[in-house]
Order: C-alpha cells, then sequence, then structure tokens
C-alpha cells in the first residue's frame, strides 16, 4: 500500500505581507440527499426507501453482508475552497447487544449511483481509491462521527460531474451476528427528523488555493425482503 500526498499553495498578491488573506471559516451543515443500504444475500433487492441504515452481518434475518451508501450535495461549497474539516454523522439507532465494539470505515463511492436502484450486485466491481476514514462503533445508541476531511480534499481535486459527495461505509462482515443500523433520510417515527445523516464541513475562501491530494489504493471489494427502520421487526 502507498500513500503520496501533494500540497500545492497558490497565493495571490503583489509581494506584499499575507496579512489579511484569511478569510473566516464558512460551516455547512448538509443534509443527505440519497441513502440505502446493501445485502450480499438479497444481491438484487433495492432498500432506498428503507428508515434504517444496516451495516455489518446479519446471520439471523439472512440478510448476511451488508453495506451503507450515502450522497451529500456538494453545491454550497465553491471551488478552491479550502476544507479544514469534515464529520460524517450518523444515528446509531440499533444494534446487537451483546457485540463488541465494531470497526466501521467510510470511503469516498466515485460510481454514479441512485437510492432507487442501488443493489449489492451493482457495487461489487467498484475499486476504491483513495483516502479512508475509521471509527470503532459501539452498541450505544447516539451520534457516531467519522472524521472525513482527508476525503473532502480528494472530493476537492476530483469531483464527480455533479458535485455530489458520496460515502460507502463497511463494518466487520465475518459470518455472524453484528449489525449496527443507523437512521437513514426516510426515517418517520417521532423524533428522527433529527437523527438523519449529516456531512458537517468547515471551510474558508480566502485568496490562497491549498490542493492536498492523498492517494490510497486499495483491492476491490471481495465478491461477497426490505429491512425497516432501526427497530425489530424489519419487514420481510
Amino acid at each position: 500500500m502507498g500513500m503520496f500526498l501533494i500540497v500545492l499553495a497558490v497565493l495571490g498578491g503583489t509581494g506584499s505581507s499575507d496579512a489579511g488573506l484569511a478569510s473566516p471559516e464558512i460551516k455547512a451543515s448538509l443534509s443527505a440527499v440519497a441513502d440505502t443500504f446493501v445485502a450480499s444475500n438479497r444481491s438484487d433487492q433495492v432498500f432506498g426507501a428503507a428508515e434504517g441504515l444496516w451495516v455489518g452481518y446479519d446471520d439471523d434475518g439472512g440478510y448476511e453482508k451488508e453495506r451503507i451508501f450515502i450522497r451529500f450535495d456538494g453545491a454550497s461549497i465553491p471551488a478552491g475552497a479550502q476544507i479544514e474539516s469534515a464529520q460524517l454523522r450518523l444515528y446509531l439507532g440499533n444494534s446487537t447487544g451483546s457485540d463488541p465494539t465494531m470497526r466501521m470505515t467510510v470511503h469516498r463511492v466515485t460510481e454514479p449511483w441512485e437510492e432507487a436502484a442501488l443493489t449489492w450486485n451493482d457495487q461489487i466491481p467498484w475499486v476504491v481509491i483513495g483516502s479512508e476514514a475509521t471509527l470503532d462503533v459501539s452498541t450505544a445508541f447516539g451520534w457516531q462521527q467519522w472524521d472525513v476531511t482527508a476525503l473532502l480534499w480528494d472530493w476537492m481535486i476530483m469531483p464527480p460531474a455533479d458535485g455530489t459527495i458520496g460515502f460507502r461505509l463497511m463494518g466487520d462482515e465475518s459470518e455472524g451476528q453484528h449489525e449496527r443500523a443507523f437512521w437513514s433520510k426516510d426515517c418517520t417515527v417521532v423524533g428522527c427528523d433529527e437523527k438523519r445523516p449529516l456531512l458537517d464541513v468547515t471551510y474558508t475562501t480566502g485568496r490562497g488555493i491549498w490542493l492536498p491530494l492523498m492517494m490510497n489504493r486499495w483491492p476491490a471489494p471481495p465478491d461477497l425482503p426490505l429491512k425497516g427502520g432501526c427497530a425489530y421487526p424489519r419487514g420481510n
């Protein structure tokens, strides 16, 4: 595994002091425009309308490996902005009670996808290139937060044509019963309107242009009845 870091700094001006170049930080909280999960043992099934986003391995229900896909609209972040920080925030609403802490990894998704059509089979050939963010998630309900700043740096360098910011979330996919469920943008239960996926971004728009590019290459992901929300029973 190789890592390359390139930082290009271009500062405008006429040779005078850099004082005054700094711009105030701008904070944006982006709501998901699309989210879904896919399951290896429901390889042609679409879960785009599900109220819960499931990840891990479901042995009891027979869904087996599960992965989450989320997309945000990045149009409000101007070209040339300097990303200071970016946090992907999901609200955990269910989990396998006896499960130990689960390591979950977020990668950026550059392929186009639609929540009303994405299946497990669609994402099998996708190759992951770029930075990653990891977090050890317990079984306690509440907000979970991934530092995806490096992924946003990658996005600033090579954004997709539609300007959206897409992520894939993976957990423990070994056989057994270990799942986590996060509330989706489509949740309807009382109180969940404040528990939907968010991407909190802090950036500046000064005269400088700062372009960090971090490139990691991982191998392609292994070939690996609709669930309800984060509560059991979970549908057919």
